[in-house]
């Protein structure tokens, strides 16, 4: 060392140092250490002969586990290399001729070594390396040789002891082999050696290192074999050298639809080629199941129609930390038939990858879809290093708490007296649609809120099963301790998260009311029954229906006792979605019977909403006063409201302590008021006819407010029913007798009194009012065509002064129908001479929609013009019809092109004029 050495290098036959071929000087450093490696061709201008020196070389790993190399390009002819470790990856990338890389570190053992032309991944060759013994070596690999000419290309190993290894070129590949026929346990032997012993269902091998380049025969044989010549099934392979395959053993021995055989994929990978990612590979085994997608939580698939027998061409990629769906972690993977939609779930399995990032492994589709509990329906993750896993299997679920009982307000629910599931569960609450195993009896226990321990466990429930590929509702119902409503967990499998129409939202009812009846339900204001019979702890069917606001109301089943109405929203961003009814609390008790719906996920799309209880309410406006306002707890409700008017039946909130305030019409505020009424409450299940009656200012008769709880919108049977209410405050007690007959409809109604229902044909009549002591005594009579009122109900009404014989607040008997019209009866006056040329004059229907037609018979000749006018005269239309000849006519009227209100129709002749008052409605 320290000084120059002049080596000389000469042929072997060399006589002395003036034969030499060439010479390098040279100066060694002290304490180095040194390979030097004679390369290059003599004479050769693009590699000439020299010295290729590593001056870092080392003459032991300094460890006895390990084992160091370096690699030295030593090929003239080759172009610059990559080498790889098979099962390791690339070690040395564009390493060119004369170069050393290294030194690199590895345990003792046995390794294939692949070299290629840089850049490019074909291997050009691979060397079987075997380190077993060479535990705390120094080694160098040298390629040597030519590519195209002698000595051929090899690859070498030089110990420090001087030794040289041939390392010998052989092909092979990598392979791993899965068991995933449902047969018994299995023997493999390859080319007649024992390559599996006891092989069993459901697992695999490592990657194993097998020959490439050379057929190989694989027997399988039952298990316990004693040769290959007991094999069932046979088939030879031949792998690639460099390429990493997956063998899978699938079908069913002896089936001819789908039989036992190997499928092989070149495609599988020992790690994942991504960095920090997990890649998946998928494999349809299930021979029972059609074609499949792969989905996350509500995604496009993954997997899309996929075969049984099939792999995905390559694997995917996935994010170990951002699952899609519900919950961020872990992955969720749903199996659906190819080409389904969300709905169509097979079945749904869990997998956490967060601690996975660069592994890569197969999942693949087990067991059959028939109902065998040996053999379930699953799926598996297979790892390069042969473990098996079973992905667990779950369902979306919902949690609902619908106990009224006051102990059980708020509860945390235990799962195997372990630990707590849910915290703090709070009555009418629910948790959003969450994962949970499926196919086992889901040890649930319940304790009060705020329980710390197992030892708070108040009970436990009964177990449930939760089922694959459905939505699960589970609704904590009942009463703890209640022997006929018992707590309990009431599980619906019948609804899906999403709705089968993605315009409608899928509703599904629940009865959770322990006291109530069962129950029927009817959409009032599209007149349609949505639920028959609905028993206590049952669900209903899934009504699909469109966003809106709905009427719904509650009805005994079979019965038209109203139990109560709801006003239910169902909003625009709960399209495509379902949501859980559920009737929830007590009947005439507290906590009262509620209306709550519960969408899938909470607060992440749309949170639970209890829906309205409402009461249908109608005001008749009957006091001889101004135009009035009408606020509601200093809400506007009724705007000009004019003397003898009516509102259509609205609905307003029951439970709820109303202050009426009545102002002037020019009213800016409720502050306006010229009357004020606290405390009307509405209740549930009633109908409301509210009254505005009396007069303003005036101590005897004030103006108030009636109201009658038991109200109607249609006939309780065949024909017309009819409410009558006595408004007039200056008129005595009446009755009201049917002229003819004699019959009374209404007996001794006093100012301020309601009476009614009573049910009439629908018919004509004359209404005679009568004092209340003497029916012979006829105060007035009047005109009743209730022609055109089968199957409705309406409030007649005394309105009006008795001692104002003409004027706005003259005495008159007006009817209120259920939509708000009013009209006045009309009164039967003294007989005029016109009137007896008239012995039958009608117009029917009447009330009318459309067409109504006009029936009058004369006794004699007569010029006519027919007139409709307005209720306040204005002339609506005149036509001359000339003279009609005596006996029976028929006129019609279109009252599609009338508004709607009260009209007179009028005939009017040279010797006076009759008149008939018509409604139309709309």
């Amino acid at each position: 060392a320290g000084v120059e050495l002049n080596i000389g290098v000469a042929g072997g036959d060399s006589g002395s140092v003036a034969d030499t071929l060439a010479n390098f000087p040279v100066t060694l450093e002290n304490g180095a250490t040194y390979v030097a490696t004679a390369n290059g061709i003599v004479g050769d201008m693009n590699t000439p002969f020299t010295l290729d020196i590593n001056a870092s070389a080392i003459e032991s790993s300094g460890d006895p586990a390990t084992v160091a190399f370096s690699v030295l390009h030593g090929s003239p002819d080759a172009p610059n290399v990559d080498v790889d470790l098979r099962t390791i990856g690339n070690i040395i990338s564009d390493l060119p001729f004369g170069s050393y890389e290294g030194y690199f570190g590895a345990a003792p053992g046995e390794y294939f070594i692949d070299v290629r032309a840089a850049g490019d991944p074909a291997i050009v060759g691979t060397f079987f390396a075997d380190l077993s013994a060479l535990g705390g070596q120094a080694v160098t690999v040298f390629a040597s040789g030519l590519l195209a000419d002698t000595p051929g290309f090899g690859l070498f190993a030089a110990l420090a002891d001087g030794t040289v290894v041939e390392l010998p070129a052989t092909e092979v590949a990598r392979v791993q082999v899965i068991h995933n026929s449902p047969a018994p346990t299995v023997d493999v032997y390859a080319n007649g050696e024992i390559l599996l012993d006891d092989f069993a269902y459901q697992t695999a091998t490592p990657f194993v290192t097998l020959p490439a380049g050379v057929d190989i025969d694989l027997a399988v044989a039952p298990g316990n074999s004693t040769s290959a010549d007991d094999a069932i099934f046979n088939q030879t392979v031949s792998f690639v050298n460099g390429e990493t395959y997956a063998v899978i053993a699938n079908g069913i021995v002896g089936d001819a639809t789908t039989p036992f055989g190997l499928v092989v994929s070149d495609m599988a990978q020992e790690a994942s080629t991504e960095d920090g990612q997990v890649q998946i590979m998928a494999f349809h085994g299930t021979p029972d199941a059609p074609n499949v997608d792969i989905a996350t939580f509500s995604s496009p698939p993954l997997v899309g129609d996929l075969a049984f027998g099939s792999f995905t061409d390559g694997y995917l990629s996935l994010d170990p930390d951002a699952a899609p769906g519900p919950q961020p972690n872990p992955y969720f993977f749903e199996v659906r038939p190819a080409g389904g939609s969300f709905n169509d779930v097979v079945a749904t399995f869990e997998t956490d990858l967060t601690e996975s990032a660069g592994q890569a492994g197969i999942v693949m589709a087990s067991g059959t879809l028939a109902e065998d509990d040996d053999n379930a329906f699953d799926l598996l993750f297979v790892a390069p290093s042969g473990e098996v896993d079973t992905l667990l299997p779950v369902a979306l679920t919902k949690i609902i708490h619908n106990s009224p009982a006051e102990a059980a307000s708020t509860v945390d629910i235990w799962f195997a007296n372990l630990f707590k599931f849910i915290e703090d569960l709070e009555f009418r609450t629910a948790v959003g649609a969450t994962y949970l195993p499926t196919r086992l009896g889901l040890p649930l226990s319940i304790a009060p809120g705020d329980s710390e321990t197992p030892a708070d466990i108040l009970f436990d429930l009964p177990a449930v099963t939760l089922e694959d590929g459905q939505y699960n509702v589970l609704i904590a119902n009942g009463i703890p301790g209640d022997a006929e409503t018992p707590f309990e967990l009431v599980l619906n499998t019948d609804t899906e998260v999403f709705a089968e129409d993605p315009a409608n939202i899928d509703v599904t009812v629940f009865h959770g009311s322990p006291n109530a009846p069962a129950v029927d339900v009817r959409a009032r204001d599209i007149g349609l029954d949505l639920i028959d019979s609905l028993d206590y702890s049952n669900f209903s069917g899934v009504l699909g229906i469109p966003p809106s606001t709905y009427y719904l109301e509650v009805y005994p089943d079979g019965s038209d006792d109203l139990v109560a109405t709801y006003e239910t929203e169902l909003p625009e961003n709960l399209v495509g979605l379902s949501a859980i009814g559920v009737a929830s609390g007590l009947l005439g008790g507290e906590p009262p019977l509620d209306l709550v719906f519960f969408p899938p996920f909470g607060a992440q799309v749309t949170p639970t909403f209890t829906a309205t209880p409402v009461a249908q309410v109608q005001l008749i406006h009957n006091s001889p006063a101004p135009t009035v306002d009408v606020y509601a707890n200093d809400g506007l409700l009724v705007d000009n409201f004019m003397f003898r008017t009516a509102t259509p039946f609205v609905d307003l909130p029951t439970r709820t302590d109303f202050t009426i305030d009545v102002a002037d019409e020019e009213s800016s505020s409720s502050a306006d008021a010229i009357a004020t009424f606290e405390g009307v409450r509405f209740d549930d299940g009633q109908k409301y006819t509210v009254m505005a009656r009396g007069l303003v200012g005036d101590d005897n008769t004030p103006f108030g407010l009636d109201v009658f709880d038991m109200t109607q919108t249609s006939a309780a049977d065949d024909g017309t029913d009819l409410l009558l209410y006595h408004g007039s405050p200056d008129a005595p007690t009446v009755d009201v007798v049917v002229d003819g007959d004699g019959s009374i409809l209404f007996d001794d109604i006093s100012y301020t009194d309601f009476q009614g229902y009573v049910n009439v044909p629908a018919a004509e009549y004359q209404l005679n009012v009568t004092l209340g002591d003497d029916n012979n005594t006829v105060v007035k009579a009047y005109d009743a065509d209730l022609s055109g009122l089968e199957g409705g109900a309406a409030t007649v009404f005394a309105s009006g002064l008795l001692n104002e014989a003409m004027g706005e607040t003259a005495f008159g008997v007006w009817v209120a129908l259920a939509d708000g019209t009013t009209f006045p009866l009309d009164e039967v006056v003294s007989t005029e001479e016109v009137a007896d040329k008239f012995t039958a004059f009608q117009v029917a229907p009447n009330p009318v929609r459309e067409i109504a037609q006009v029936q009058f018979t004369t006794t004699e000749p007569l010029n006519m013009v027919e007139e409709i006018r307005s209720l306040d005269g204005q002339l609506i239309r005149r036509n001359g019809i000339g003279t009609q000849p005596a006996g029976d006519h028929s006129r019609e009227i279109n009252a599609t092109e009338l508004a709607a209100g009260v009209y007179t129709y009028t005939l009017v002749t040279e010797l006076g004029t009759i008149a008939k008052r018509f409604v139309v409605v709309k």
